[in-house]
């Protein structure tokens, strides 16, 4: 019971300052709706690389059938461009309004048709990841183009050997509208599925689904500040020592502190959970349970790190200082700013020896991969065990003086 009266005592102090509110809920909503918008994928939901078009040959015969694979491309969006666009070719290149620009020259097609070997020209940025990625998709594009005309001109070819045509243009055409349907339908194609440690399918995220489990991470961290502000203020001013003179022991007195932080968290985690599910539409639901065990094993380990900073901090800025840098530290390395799926293999591994990188792969095998209880039994374990560590060090490290 004085355990519960000093959790009691802890929330109180915590929550009578109207600037918790705005540091706990406020803060962390406007920093997800931010971010989420910057991370959000393009205009109309396409976050694919634009390409630019430049079609000097209109009349062709051949030239819609690449339209056709460039459009309906998964990773390039195409945009048409006109002649008079030909002088802002690489100024677009050079400020990233196109990753790259192909130019078709003119007479293409009917050069092409004659067995002629006419070149194409593709204005791209080398350096960039995108320039890159425009090139190999070009590259895949132009490929399947080329193979289909070849494939029209060879049919063609041989028809005309047994005197079986007469029109070898009509039937060239006709071959190469052939070979595109194939490419629309093959008979054999391979689904890349990615999966992760856990056997679940996995994407990169992006948007809220990135940002939402990332800034509760973050302000759980960075929350910490108020709540282990309290024991710095009560070694200060003998609180402390004052509290050995009543029935409750010195274990009570840190377990209820410790109590008190994670319920803290507990309470600020769970409504920003919620705010996501609602405001952002992102998908804690998909399991409840396994969202309610991310949410306590979070608050559980924040609550021992924060009896942690409260332990070693012997001033009141010392408690900023040391919750600013495990924030910094903890989410940069974690995944809370960006998703390490898209980091090295080197950056990835060192992320997993923090607790919030496995913090962020529950919540995202939740969020982006449809798992349940059992995707987060790791997750929960791993924070778990850190909890243990900071709650020992914390325990040697504290003094009532």
């Amino acid at each position: 019971m004085r355990i519960l009266n000093l959790i009691q005592k802890d929330l109180l102090q915590v929550f009578k300052d109207k600037k918790s509110f705005l540091f706990l809920l406020l803060m962390p909503l406007a920093f997800t709706l931010f971010m989420g918008f910057i991370t959000a994928p393009g205009e109309n939901g396409d976050s694919r690389i634009k390409l630019g078009l430049l079609n000097q040959d209109p009349d062709g015969e051949l030239t819609p059938y690449l339209n056709t694979l460039m459009s309906t491309s998964d990773v390039m969006s195409v945009t048409e461009l006109s002649a008079s666009d030909a002088n802002q070719l690489e100024h677009w290149i050079d400020n990233e309004t196109y990753a790259a620009v192909l130019i078709i020259p003119p007479d293409f097609s009917a050069k092409t048709m004659r067995g002629e070997d006419p070149q194409l020209e593709l204005l791209m940025d080398s350096a960039t990841s995108s320039g890159q990625l425009a090139l190999n998709a070009i590259h895949a594009a132009l490929g399947k183009w080329m193979g289909s005309i070849k494939a029209g001109i060879i049919v063609t070819d041989a028809l005309v050997v047994k005197q079986a045509v007469s029109n070898g243009t009509a039937n060239i055409l006709d071959g190469i509208r052939l070979a595109m349907e194939a490419w629309q339908s093959p008979p054999l194609s391979l689904n890349v599925n990615p999966i992760n440690s856990g056997g679940l399918s996995s994407k990169v995220p992006t948007g809220f689904d990135q940002t939402s489990p990332g800034m509760i991470i973050q302000f759980a961290v960075l929350g910490l500040i108020n709540s282990a502000m309290i024991l710095v203020l009560e070694r200060k001013n003998r609180c402390l020592q004052r509290m050995l003179t009543t029935p409750i022991n010195r274990a009570g007195i840190i377990t209820g502190h410790m109590l008190a932080m994670s319920l803290i968290t507990f309470l600020q985690v769970l409504i920003l959970v919620l705010a996501g599910q609602f405001i952002f539409k992102v998908n804690y639901f998909n399991s409840p349970l396994a969202t309610l065990l991310m949410v306590l094993a979070l608050a559980f380990w924040t609550g021992c790190l924060g009896l942690l900073i409260g332990a070693v901090a012997k001033q009141e800025e010392q408690v900023i200082l040391f919750s600013l840098i495990a924030m910094f530290l903890f989410t940069a390395l974690g995944g809370a700013w960006f998703p390490l799926e898209g980091s090295s293999d080197t950056f990835y591994t060192i992320g997993h020896f923090t607790p919030l990188a496995w913090a962020m792969d529950g919540f995202q095998n939740i969020i982006l991969r449809g798992g349940g209880v059992e995707s987060v039994l790791l997750p929960v374990g791993v924070l778990c065990l850190f909890a243990a560590l900071f709650f020992v060090v914390a325990i040697w490290r504290f003094t009532f003086e």
